[in-house]
Parts: structure tokens; sequence; C-alpha cells
């Protein structure tokens, strides 16, 4: 269970910008890439990989940091013949795990036995320690995975996979939006200027377009509840709805 408590105000404020930043990406393909870009703000990593993958589970797309795409052949043939997703970048999917629950996965290979994969592809990139996850559509079909990896032996600390399994509902939250309507639809937000939303009052306008919920708010933008729900009164007033499904249509423009 993560302890939110545990977590600072700029922590709370770098999540946020990441957050906002990544929500910022009008398709799956640039959204991948804004993930790339700029997680290592709030975990470092020595490579990164960004898979998009088809309704037919097939490679569509691809993005890499500081990785050669020979070794990305080399892991597939690998991963193609090995029982049991044993070396997958996420987490296995369950039977009855909801769509809407990204699968995540941590890799100590230091301690892993020796086996073929091991020696011809791990240790050929002097990988110690990777974190992956997969993101699936409305659906459930896996659509997007990110991979980090790391040479140094320096573990993921429980800070960084606090922070991480704080983001992953944020960022599944956004991914899926891409799949709402119809597959190819883009969801951008756009807000009223007549309106006059003071600053904090436009980001939280901006979190509850990106199926962030108020108490979320609440932590990400370090306030309180009632402050929250004070703002987004306020909101409602300003551009004259009453409920958040009235507030969407207002702000999102497919």
């Amino acid at each position: 269970m993560l302890e939110t408590k545990e977590i600072g105000r700029e922590q709370w404020e770098k999540i946020y910008e990441f957050i906002r930043t990544c929500g910022s990406a009008c398709d799956p393909d640039r959204f991948a890439v804004q993930i790339l870009d700029h997680i290592g703000e709030l975990c470092e990593y020595d490579c990164g990989s960004a898979y998009l993958l088809d309704r037919n589970g097939k490679i569509s797309g691809l993005h890499l940091r500081n990785i050669e795409e020979r070794w990305i052949k080399v892991y597939m043939a690998y991963y193609a013949n090995t029982d049991g997703q044993r070396y997958s970048m996420f987490g296995k999917k369950t039977i009855g795990q909801r769509a809407d629950v990204p699968a995540f996965n941590v890799h100590d290979w230091e301690g892993e036995p020796s086996a073929e994969f091991i020696p011809d592809f791990i240790r050929q990139r002097g990988l110690k320690y990777s974190w992956g996850a997969g993101f699936y559509d409305t659906l459930g079909e896996l659509r997007l995975i990110i991979a980090l990896d790391r040479k140094t032996k320096k573990k993921f600390t429980e800070k960084e996979l606090q922070l991480l399994e704080l983001i992953l509902p944020l960022l599944n939250n956004l991914h899926r939006n891409f799949y709402y309507q119809n597959s190819d639809s883009k969801v951008t937000m756009r807000i009223d200027e007549e309106k006059a939303l003071t600053p904090r009052e436009t980001q939280i306008a901006e979190l509850l377009c990106q199926s962030v919920s108020p108490s979320q708010i609440s932590e990400i933008l370090h306030i309180a509840r009632s402050t929250t729900y004070k703002h987004i009164a306020h909101i409602y007033e300003k551009m004259n709805v009453s409920s958040q499904r009235e507030l969407l249509s207002r702000l999102l423009n497919s």
C-alpha cells in the first residue's frame, strides 16, 4: 500500500508537472515519448524503451533511449521462446484483472540464475535492474509497454517505486482516453478563457479532464480536500455547469 503521507511537496509538484506534460500528448505515440523524456525526473534510468502495439499485439511503434535497436530484436527472439512470461518487461496480467489497472514488474538481474538469456542479453548489455509496465485499452488489450533499465548497482529505491506506483493509474487513465469512442480518437482539452479561471482552477480543471479524482488532486497539488472541492465549486459556477460530467463535456473537445 502506498504511503502518500511520506511524499513531500516538491515531489508532488514534480508529479503534477509530469502528469500535466504527459496529458498534453494528442496521441499514444507522443504520449510514450513524453513518458520516456520526463519520467527520469521522478525515477532515474540509464536505458528506456516504449513499445506501441496494435490490436493484434504487433509492435506498431518503438521509441528507444540509449539502446541500440538490435538489442530489441534479440530480446523479442528470446521472449517469444520462453514460457510463462518469465522475462516479461511488465507483470503478467492475471485472469479477471481490470483493464484500468496497469501491470508492472521489477527485475533484479543479479539474482537471476544464469540461463541462456542472462549471459547473452542481460550481461551483454550490462543491465542490473529493470522496471516495466504494461498499459491496456478500454477493451483490455495490451497497447503500450514502458521499460526502464539501470546499469549501475543501484536498486530502485522504495521511494522511487512508491512514486512509480502512484503515477501508474494516472498514466493509465490518460492512456485509455485515446481509446474512447474509437481507436483513433484524439482527446484534447479546451479551457474557455472567457470564463477567467484562476491558475489554480485551471490546474484542477486540467487534472479533472485527465480523470484524476478530487482526492488525488488534493495530494498532487498538496492542498486540503475541502479546498479542492471549493475550487471545483467555483469552476462549476464559472463554467455554468452542475456536475463533473457537464464540466468534462464543456472542457473536452474531441
